[in-house]
Formats: structure tokens, C-alpha cells, sequence
């Protein structure tokens, strides 16, 4: 057989589309190579985004024991797509651990009853310390020898350094009588009695604010009784315990968290409002009313609606710290210096050229992503953009907490990871990477370059993109 010149030609001039992909391949290989970095290639145009919907989320419970029939397709629809708005309120619960996936019906209605129970006791005891606390500290600046406050060294057995309010003279902490503690919040000055006056009435109608603090459905009307049940045996039993060891033990560590987390509940601005108008309508005087229950300062100057969601905010944040003192509201050094060490050892790992640069400019420590570490990327992104990335970021956990195949032979879609955050945060960076090579000189111009990326960013491709990073990365850190 033979050919002509001109089909032999033919053939020349139109080389097979297979042939020239293999070409462009190998090219980016090559030029991925020199520049050090990792090249992330797919051969599929990327899809859509598609949350988790109001009908898929509904169709996905058994309709006898309302338990979840399909957890692991519905964490997948969720950290691939999000959660459409309107039914957020059902599904993060279970995301945040507050339901049990593999829970029915009847036993989330006994734990959301359990735990709106142990929310109402710990917003009491937080109003019994807050007033106590008031109250030694006017002691202390009149002089008054009858109450002692001792701060023991960082190596006590509670762990930590704390403040012992030890009142010697003071019966109401004799446990002889249920009413002496609610009493001894009645003395003093008349700022003392304004504020404990104000939060008795709060005690008295928790259901207006503890049941604010979650959906506004009208069935939340039955926790009337349970507010009820709790708000008469608050000088009971385990209250009444708590109450007096929360004011015989204080830490330090809580003592500043309701310090900062005042100041951060005056800060927050109104780009919530939108997302939830019904938590907005509220009145001056309810407003107030809870903002003083709470000890808020500083917010003349916040309309009624963020004066009323900074005062729930203080109520909320100032419970799980009296709830979980190791935890408290403040991230610890040690941990935010751990993950910081997390991100340096994903740019040495997966993109070695950047990680050189950073190394040359005393950087490597990974310093100019700190805020976004401490409050994950909302600087960075809209507000919902930031919803929708802790809405992944929750529900990649639950996936990682179901997972019990080996990591590196599943799928790369189906691969979830531990820090998803620093894996996100790493490739925000990752796309600043040519300026930061070229033009940074120092620390503080790569700082100045991750802070121009507030409003810049794409969350849903900064997912994609760590996705792949922490799949390519897997065993090498």
C-alpha cells in the first residue's frame, strides 16, 4: 500500500487532538516544574455548585423514625455545594453536633429539651457570677477586708491561674438557705441593685430572650413550661451547687473572656440583619432591657436590633465560657501557632518555590495569615460567603468523623481532611503567589498583599483549589 504526498502532507498538518493535548501536558509539567509549584490538572470542566435543597434535605429522612437515611450523600451535597438559605436553621444542628446523625425524631425533640434546659441553667448561674463579681470588686475599691480575692499561681490543680473569692463574713454562700444567694445580689449600691433587679426580671422572662436565641417558630412556645420548671428550681440541687462554686472559684481566664467578649459584641455590624429580619424587630425597651441584664457598655451609640444581638451575643459566648472554661472564647496561642506551623508545612510540601521565597524573607512562619486563622477567612470574604465556607468546613468534619477507608484510595472528590481551613487559607494565598515571589521583600509587604484580597475572592474556587491541595499534599507533611 501507498500513500500520496498530499494525504502523507494531510497528516502532517492535522496532528490528532490526542497528540497535541499530550504536547500542552507535558508542557505544563515542565513549566510547573521550574517554577516549583504543584500543578493541579483536571480534565473536567468544572461543575456547577449546587447546594442541598429544601426538597433533597426533607426527602432524606425515613418517613416512620425520622432518622437520616443517607448521611454521607447529604455531607457530600453540603461540602460541595452549601446549604440553600432557608432551611440552614434545620441542617446545621446536625452539622454542629447538636443532633446525633443517626438520631430519630423522637430523641432529638429529648435533646433539644435537654440542652434548652442546661442553656437556661448556665444563663443563670453566668447572671448569679456576673453579679457577684460586681459586687467584690465595690468591695475591694471601699476597702472592705470581709471579702478576700486571691490569685493563685498558673500551676494551681484548676489548671490555670484563677481568682478565689473566699467571703469569710458572707452567710450567702453557707448553703443553709436556698434564697440567701439570690439575696446577697440585693446589697450594696444602687447600681448593684439596678442590675441585679434588671436580671431577675430577665430570669423571670427567659422565654422572650433564650428562645430568641433560636428559631423564631412558634413552636418554641412549648419551652414555656421548661423555662418555667428551671427558673423555680434555680436554687435547687445542681443550680444552686454550681452557683456557689462559680462564685467561690472564678477564673481569670473568665473574668477576661466577658471583658473581650463585650467588646467584640459592641463591634459586630449590621450584615446579619437581611439574613434574619425577625431577630432585627425588636423595641427600644427590650433592647435595653437585655443589654443591661447582660452588663453590655458601650452601646448607646447601636441601634435597637444590634444592641439586642450584641446583648444575646454576650449571653450565648458568656455561657459555653462558664460551660467549657478550658475552651473559653479566646483561641490559645499555642493552638493558633500550631496551625500557623500547619500552613508553613503545606507550602513546604506543595508549593516549594513560594516556601523558598518566604524562607528568604524571614516569612516561612506563616505570621501574615494570622487573622485569618483567628477568624476564619471573614475578613476576607462577604458575609455569605463566610457562612457558606463554615457550613463546609462543619460539614467536612462530620464526613472525616464517618470516613474508615484509607485516605489516599478514595476518590479525589470524596478525600475530606482534617484542617480544610489551613488548606483554604493556603491556597487564598497560593493565588497571590506570582506577586508575593516577584515583589515582596518582607513580611510586611506580603501582609499588606493578603490583606488586598478582602472582596477578592471566589470561596467556592478557593474550595475546589484546597481540595486538591490537600489531596496532592496527603503523606507528605
Amino acid at each position: 500500500m501507498t500513500f500520496s504526498s498530499s494525504k502523507i502532507a494531510l497528516h502532517i498538518r492535522k496532528p490528532s487532538p490526542s497528540l497535541a493535548f499530550a504536547v500542552t501536558a507535558v508542557a505544563g509539567f515542565v513549566v510547573a516544574a521550574a517554577l516549583g509549584g504543584t500543578l493541579f490538572f483536571s480534565l473536567r470542566k468544572q461543575q456547577k455548585r449546587s447546594p442541598l435543597t429544601s426538597k433533597q434535605w426533607g426527602s432524606a429522612f425515613d418517613a416512620v423514625s425520622g432518622r437520616l437515611i443517607d448521611k454521607q450523600k447529604v455531607l457530600h451535597k453540603v461540602r460541595f455545594g452549601g446549604i440553600e438559605p432557608h432551611i440552614r436553621a434545620e441542617v446545621w444542628p446536625f452539622l454542629l453536633g447538636f443532633y446525633d446523625l443517626d438520631s430519630t425524631q423522637e430523641e432529638r425533640e429529648s435533646e433539644r429539651y435537654r440542652k434548652r434546659e442546661l442553656y437556661m441553667g448556665l444563663k443563670m448561674r453566668c447572671n448569679a457570677l456576673r453579679i457577684k463579681l460586681f459586687e467584690v470588686t465595690q468591695e475591694c475599691d471601699e476597702g472592705n477586708t470581709s471579702t478576700e480575692v486571691s490569685y493563685e499561681d498558673s500551676n494551681s490543680s484548676q489548671g490555670g491561674p484563677r481568682v478565689s473569692v473566699l467571703a469569710s463574713q458572707d452567710s450567702s454562700f453557707t448553703g443553709n438557705d436556698d434564697k440567701e444567694i439570690n439575696d446577697s445580689c440585693k446589697r450594696q449600691s444602687p447600681e448593684v441593685d439596678d442590675r441585679a433587679s434588671v436580671a431577675q426580671e430577665t430570669n423571670a422572662d427567659l422565654t422572650e430572650d433564650v428562645l430568641s436565641s433560636g428559631s423564631s417558630n412558634t413552636e418554641d412556645v412549648e419551652d414555656e413550661q421548661l423555662v418555667k420548671t428551671v427558673c423555680e428550681s434555680v436554687f435547687s440541687g445542681k443550680v444552686h451547687s454550681d452557683m456557689e462554686n462559680d462564685c467561690l472559684i472564678a477564673t481569670e481566664e473568665f473574668i477576661n473572656c466577658q471583658r473581650i467578649i463585650r467588646v467584640d459584641a459592641v463591634r459586630m455590624n449590621a450584615e446579619w440583619v437581611p439574613y434574619s429580619p425577625s431577630q432585627a424587630n425588636v423595641t427600644e425597651q427590650l433592647a435595653f432591657q437585655l443589654a443591661r441584664s447582660v452588663g453590655l457598655q458601650d452601646d448607646e451609640h447601636l441601634e435597637p436590633c444590634r444592641q439586642h444581638h450584641a446583648a444575646r451575643l454576650v449571653a450565648v459566648l458568656e455561657a459555653y465560657a462558664l460551660h467549657d472554661p478550658e475552651t473559653g472564647y479566646c483561641q490559645d496561642e499555642v493552638g493558633i501557632r500550631r496551625q500557623l506551623n500547619k500552613i508553613s508545612s503545606i507550602f513546604k510540601a506543595g508549593d516549594p518555590h513560594l516556601y523558598s521565597h518566604l524562607e528568604s524573607i524571614d516569612a516561612e512562619n506563616c505570621f501574615f495569615v494570622y487573622r485569618m486563622v483567628v477568624v476564619l477567612l471573614r475578613r476576607e470574604l462577604t458575609f455569605e460567603q463566610t457562612i457558606s465556607l463554615w457550613e463546609v468546613l462543619w460539614a467536612e468534619k462530620k464526613a472525616l468523623s464517618l470516613s474508615n477507608t484509607k485516605q489516599r484510595k478514595v476518590r479525589r472528590r470524596d478525600f475530606v481532611t482534617e484542617d480544610l481551613i489551613l488548606f483554604v487559607i493556603a491556597a487564598a494565598i497560593r493565588r497571590r503567589r506570582k506577586v508575593i515571589i516577584e515583589k515582596c521583600r518582607g513580611l510586611d509587604e506580603v501582609l499588606r498583599e493578603c490583606n488586598s484580597m478582602a472582596g477578592h475572592l471566589d470561596v467556592w474556587k478557593l474550595l475546589k483549589d484546597a481540595h486538591d491541595l490537600a489531596y496532592a499534599v496527603e503523606g507528605k507533611l
